[in-house]
């Protein structure tokens, strides 16, 4: 006869009912886990021990995730000036595009809320945001779309990515 507790099936025998008795209480017969370990057969035992094994490497391993699940801090801003030109990244970095040729797409991207970068000299790509909570790029770059700016403000690096938090901008002839 079979029976399935949780989602394992296991053949019963009287014995393995009276060692699986529980009413709430300590297993019937026994103190404890160790006791129940000597009454239950050779298989039980080596499939007790096994789900325990793995619990505890699930344990573990829940745990060093945890540990290293946590970001990086960002690096400590530095205040500077970017001089470069106003793009916007999706036309930018998908096809290259910039310059005066490319100024109305530039400000109507801008406007649809594209995000929108500074291209230096040295090719250079940093992400615009506004210095203030919650002041889109859009705000302070859209009438400046594909001219030369000098921007000011702190440039955070991290994971790859550099950008500006903008205080200050000025085209630059």
């Amino acid at each position: 006869m079979l029976a399935v507790r949780g989602m394992t099936a296991f053949p019963m025998t009287n014995r393995t009912l009276d060692v699986l008795h529980w009413r709430g209480r300590r297993l019937q017969g026994g103190v404890g886990l160790s006791h129940f370990l000597q009454k239950a057969n050779t298989m039980s035992r080596t499939a007790i021990l096994l789900v325990l094994a793995f619990i505890a490497v699930g344990v573990v391993a829940a745990g060093t995730m945890a540990a290293g699940a946590g970001a990086a801090a960002p690096a400590k801003p530095e205040t500077m000036t970017v001089k470069g030109e106003a793009v916007d990244l999706w036309c930018f970095m998908s096809a290259g595009a910039r310059g005066a040729a490319h100024k109305e797409c530039a400000i109507a991207c801008a406007k649809l809320g594209n995000p929108i970068g500074i291209v230096d000299d040295q090719g250079n790509i940093y992400l615009a945001m506004g210095s203030k909570d919650k002041q889109p790029a859009k705000d302070i770059l859209e009438d400046k779309m594909a001219e030369t700016v000098e921007a000011t403000g702190k440039v955070y690096r991290q994971g790859g990515i550099q950008a500006i938090f903008i205080e200050s901008i000025k085209v630059v002839k």
